[in-house]
């Protein structure tokens, strides 16, 4: 009674203090925020020292690791337990917008006498498929529901020519590549590639027309790309490799087959945006790359789908999606006009060759995933599968374009979502969304956390700062490596005008950044921790440094082409430490303005469970947490992955539900 009359008395009316925000206060009141033990572990780089007093947390099997991080679990449990209520009426709302009526029927490809199709259930996809006749007679080929329990999901699906082996890839990397027979036991596989170079991923596609299998040796600068015939006869021993070109430092190519040409996309000759090129099957060296189709300096290409007429390009132009058709007769190129401008296009599931059918998905900030199809003869495109939306009237909401300075002048694209009703007074609560790595494009995709937020009066902002590829190739370039804080001065300008031009104070400004994207936002905060109010960090790489200096770990010689190798040379690694955000937070209690949520997944197998423990533990010894209604609070999923559980709606929109009550719990203050 006594707190309660104390909050009457200081004006707490209903508009900014809920029960929710009194039962935070109580919370507050009695949890203590876990503060692990520092163990000091000192390591020398070129004269330069080191000091890691958190090192011993990469270590999983240590008791004491498993105790703290059961204890910041509790912590997070207790500190955000006032938020039950408002987290139930999110996770309605969003169940809300997505509900269908009944069950939609299977799309299905047919080919070669088969119905291919997938069926979804509330663990993923099941992929099936019926061989024609009478009675038909449903095949489950593979069903997602098998990868329930592993946290992970399908990425990739190969169907072999002859329609008797299915080969599927989940996120796992391979270094061999083996021949299988249906049937016949594992011993006696036929050993078929084997690559020794740690820095490379393997994998096998087949080409579109059948006629060849290519093993894939690939890093993030360089491609090696073998092929032999898809008709190969094991029986008779292992097939011949031919390979198409040696691999070598920043060529990337990729490897089709039509009409007795290699169709090649690749960035060969410093084509950064890459290009189609060919050549024939008996010199199919670079030297012989003839160029049938390039883009613009403001364009890049992403992928390719042959037919036997046709060759489809999907492509973006400044970030946003475009889609060629290529007349392999006549050398006409055309463009598809898409049913949105801001949005994202990506081929769907094409297994025939000899259609003049392409099939694509299309989505964008207001409208979930939709399945097209278009007709590259008549120029036709229709929808044959739309998802519903409901309870959203998008015409109520604008999605445009803006650019903004950075601090040497380069012009930074952001994408905008807001109610059209706007008004710019400083007041509006804003999200933005970064990652700016490994050239990977923040793009206006169909997100379900924005609408709750949309709806509450937010501006979301897609901030496309260097280190993406939206502006092309040498956008990307201008992000990595001794060019990196970019991309961190980038976001710092972004917010900088989103306050400038009326869109809100750094008292309403929250952002999210995931994997690279979190490294971009605590390395931001670093710098300019006044700007925010709240930050989700989710399974994020913040201590790099140490990453880089480890080339035994799984990734990080693949890593070296992105962050570089701190052990060539010394200012490789003093620059990576003048931004790595573990090895950057302030000593100085009072500038801890903001909330913080992290995640982290002890099964992630992108970036370790220590990189956000670490810095969580840093935060708690040198910085002032929980003061003034701020909150430092660690999520660890003891079985996740880096994607979560991808397969589980119900699961999803509980994280959701639980990232947006923190945000509005923090930013908002109102429900």
């Amino acid at each position: 009674m006594l707190l309660i009359r104390k909050c009457k008395n200081q004006n707490l009316h209903s508009s900014s203090f809920t029960f929710d925000n009194f039962m935070n206060l109580i919370q507050r009141k009695s949890s203590k925020p876990p503060i692990p033990k520092q163990i000091p572990f000192s390591s020398v780089y070129f004269g330069i020292e080191r000091v890691d007093e958190f090192q011993w947390l990469q270590n999983s099997e240590n008791h004491e690791v498993l105790k703290y991080i059961k204890a910041e679990n509790e912590y997070t449990e207790s500190l955000m337990k006032g938020t039950k209520s408002l987290q139930r009426r999110l996770s309605h709302e969003l169940r809300k917008k997505l509900i269908t009526q009944g069950i939609m029927a299977p799309i299905k490809t047919f080919v070669d006498g088969y119905e291919y199709y997938t069926i979804s259930t509330k663990y993923g996809l099941k992929y099936c498929r019926n061989k024609k006749g009478f009675p038909p007679i449903e095949e489950v080929l593979l069903d997602s529901k098998w990868l329930a329990g592993t946290k992970k999901c399908i990425r990739t699906l190969l169907i072999s020519p002859d329609h008797k082996i299915l080969a599927y890839l989940i996120e796992q990397e391979g270094e061999e590549v083996y021949a299988h027979h249906i049937g016949s036991s594992p011993q006696h596989d036929i050993l078929i590639y084997e690559d020794d170079d740690k820095s490379s991923f393997v994998d096998i596609t087949v080409t579109k027309d059948k006629s060849f299998i290519a093993v894939n040796s690939n890093s993030f600068s360089t491609s090696e790309v073998r092929i032999f015939d898809a008709h190969h006869d094991f029986s008779k021993g292992i097939p011949e490799l031919k390979l198409i070109e040696p691999r070598s430092s920043d060529l990337e190519y990729y490897v089709d087959h039509h009409n007795g040409y290699f169709y090649i996309l690749t960035n060969v000759a410093n084509t950064r945006n890459f290009k189609l090129v060919r050549a024939s099957l008996e010199n199919c060296n670079k030297r012989n790359w003839e160029t049938i189709f390039s883009v613009k300096n403001n364009e890049m290409i992403e992928d390719i789908d042959i037919f036997r007429k046709f060759a489809v390009i999907f492509a973006k132009r400044e970030g946003l999606p475009i889609i060629f058709c290529y007349n392999f007769d006549s050398h006409d190129v055309h463009q598809i006009e898409l049913p949105t401008k801001f949005g994202v296009a990506s081929p769907e599931t094409n297994i025939n060759y000899d259609t003049d059918i392409v099939r694509f998905t299309c989505d964008s900030p207001f409208a979930c995933q939709s399945i097209y199809e278009y007709n590259m003869e008549t120029r036709k495109l229709h929808s044959i599968r739309s998802n519903p939306f409901n309870n959203f009237d998008h015409t109520l909401y604008a999605c445009h374009r803006i650019y903004v300075n950075s601090k040497d002048g380069s012009k930074i694209p952001i994408t905008l979502l807001h109610k059209r009703s706007l008004v710019l007074d400083n007041k509006n609560p804003v999200l933005i969304r970064c990652y700016g790595a490994y050239g990977v494009s923040t793009v206006p995709d169909f997100q379900l956390e924005h609408f709750s937020l949309l709806e509450r009066g937010w501006v979301i902002a897609l901030a496309h700062v260097r280190g993406g590829s939206e502006l092309g190739y040498a956008w990307y370039d201008q992000g990595r490596l001794m060019n990196k804080k970019n991309s961190i001065t980038d976001l710092i300008s972004v917010i900088e005008y989103l306050i400038e031009a009326g869109y809100s104070n750094p008292s309403l400004i929250a952002s999210i950044g995931s994997s690279a994207g979190g490294l971009l936002l605590g390395a931001a905060f670093n710098m300019r921790p006044d700007l925010f109010r709240a930050i989700i960090l989710r399974v994020p790489f913040l201590d790099p440094l140490s990453s880089m200096l480890s080339p035994d770990l799984p990734l990080t010689r693949i890593e070296y082409n992105e962050w570089g190798n701190p052990l060539e040379n010394k200012e490789t690694y003093e620059y990576l430490a003048s931004y790595a955000p573990y090895d950057n937070i302030s000593t100085l209690r009072s500038r801890q303005t903001c909330s913080i949520l992290v995640t982290a997944a002890m099964k992630d197998q992108r970036v370790s469970y220590w990189h956000p423990l670490k810095w969580v533990a840093r935060m708690r010894t040198r910085q002032s947490t929980d003061h003034n209604g701020n909150l430092l609070i660690l999520k660890i999923d003891m079985e996740g992955g880096h994607f979560g559980d991808e397969n589980d709606q119900s699961n999803r929109i509980k994280n959701v539900a639980f990232e947006l009550a923190f945000l509005i719990s923090q930013v908002q203050k109102t429900e």
